[in-house]
């Protein structure tokens, strides 16, 4: 490490200045003062003595020799999509392009990282303080806790983010790679883990045209007839709701879905292009009015213009929608334009009362990060799915997604317990999950099926493929 880094020598100590400040603070004042009173959403971990704090920025000043690097989540005054600005590992790397990375530690019983495991609510009030806290490190920081501090301190470990909702696509998605012919024992599998495990929703599969998607050449789960899903779940005296999907243009919607009180679903989700927009509004009216729950999931989004996606979220900010999801259809996506993405959204949906979710896909092993990065930026409807089964290189895995969360209403033993038994053995059939030919389409913001195709051939000369690709680019 650099004998300088921010502003601190390894020789100084937290209650001297360092050798070297920063701009702001050479600017502002030689006296090491108390963090500025503000609208802080949360507190930086601070478990070495010699990291300090800059009293004009608010941000943490690093002792490269520390063993731990900490994190600000600033708010700017917004009600939702906290600033969120961090200051650790391949964050710092990534944006300030700092040649040194401090080392994070997770305080081992702690699940994911800190500041993911803290939760804080996009609707924290700055005044009263976050719904969580980071650290009780106030020792080491040379000044008394506060009674607000004492109290969120000690919530540290128990806290979370109660808004935030899980929905298994498991069936619907992964039907994707076999035409939804699973067998009943195993959509009931996938249900009793869900239970179980405390999932918020489960998607059983489509509401799909019978005439577009014959029944003798697709399974049940491209059609959710009343009858088929009451033999897997009954009334569903459960907890758990149920829910199933709509693709514009591909669906009998005014038939084929039945009035809320005739029916054991509780959410319609529409899917659509940008160019189906009008239809897709048509369809979300239909459902609302009928009684369900609904959701948009406007597909391909790193496909569309900025100018018509700003549009197309105005005009579902108008419908009666009650979440609007970020949807990465091909797996193209990587962090920062997620980030970008859940923030236009949740700026746009501001004081409407509706939510923003997260669908990825994995064809660039980023599906969960992604998904965590929504989580931070203030998504709360998350998706996935058991072992990550989804069209081609697959969704996010349930099973991080769970692990990660520090809800305990969440479970994770029945979640495996499904991959044991139901869903890893069908891996050898299906083929789905992290592939080269699903690297290639998603680097290039393709749909996967060419990569479905090449599996499916059993091609093996990827290099072709990769030339093919390109050049159809």
């Amino acid at each position: 490490y650099p004998l300088s880094w921010k502003g601190v020598s390894p020789g100084d100590s937290p209650e001297a200045e360092p050798r070297t400040v920063t701009r702001q603070r050479r600017a502002a004042t030689a006296a090491v003062e108390e963090p500025r009173a503000g609208p802080l959403v949360g507190r930086a971990i601070i478990r070495n003595p010699s990291n300090t704090c800059d009293a004009d920025t608010n941000r943490m000043i690093y002792n490269p020799c520390s063993s731990l690097a900490c994190q600000t989540h600033e708010d700017r005054g917004e009600d939702r999509g906290v600033k969120h600005n961090f200051a650790h590992g391949a964050h710092a790397g990534r944006r300030r392009h700092w040649r040194h990375r401090p080392r994070v530690s997770t305080f081992g019983a702690l699940s994911g990282p800190l500041w993911a495991q803290a939760r804080l609510s996009p609707r924290d009030d700055p005044q009263d303080g976050p719904r969580t806290a980071f650290g009780n490190h106030q020792a080491q920081q040379g000044r008394e806790m506060t009674e607000r501090e004492e109290h969120t301190a000690a919530e540290r470990w128990i806290s979370y983010r109660e808004e935030i909702k899980v929905l298994d696509a498991t069936i619907r998605d992964g039907g994707l790679m076999n035409d939804h012919q699973f067998d009943d024992d195993v959509v009931r599998g996938v249900y009793q883990a869900c239970v179980a495990a405390g999932i918020d929703y489960m998607e059983i599969g489509y509401i799909n045209s019978r005439k577009q998607f014959p029944v003798n050449e697709f399974g049940p789960w491209k059609h959710c007839a009343e009858e088929d899903v009451r033999r897997i779940v009954g009334g569903n005296d459960t907890g758990l709701k149920l829910s199933a999907m709509a693709d514009a243009e591909k669906s009998d919607y005014v038939e084929d879905v039945r009035p809320r009180e005739e029916s054991v679903l509780d959410m319609i989700r529409v899917a659509t292009y940008i160019h189906q927009i009008p239809l897709a509004l048509r369809m979300i009216k239909d459902a609302h009015d009928k009684g369900y729950e609904t959701t948009v999931n406007l597909m391909a989004v790193s496909k569309v213009q900025e100018r018509d996606l700003d549009e197309a979220v105005e005009l579902f900010v108008e419908s009666p929608v009650d979440v609007i999801y970020v949807v990465d259809s091909f797996g193209f996506l990587y962090s920062e334009q997620v980030e970008a993405l859940v923030e236009k959204f949740l700026a746009v949906t501001r004081g409407s009362g509706k939510e923003v979710g997260i669908h990825t896909h994995n064809n660039r092993q980023l599906a969960f990060a992604n998904t965590v990065q929504a989580i931070i930026k203030g998504a709360n409807f998350l998706d996935a799915s058991v072992a990550g089964l989804g069209r081609g290189a697959g969704n996010c895995q349930l099973e991080l997604l769970l692990s990660f969360l520090h809800n305990p209403k969440y479970h994770l033993r029945p979640v495996l317990e499904c991959i044991q038994n139901h869903i890893e053995p069908m891996r050898q059939e299906l083929m789905w999950g992290y592939d080269h030919p699903y690297m290639v389409t998603g680097i290039l913001n393709e749909h996967p099926r060419s990569g479905m195709a090449f599996n499916a051939e059993n091609r093996s000369d990827l290099v072709a493929f990769y030339d093919e690709m390109v050049a159809e680019e």
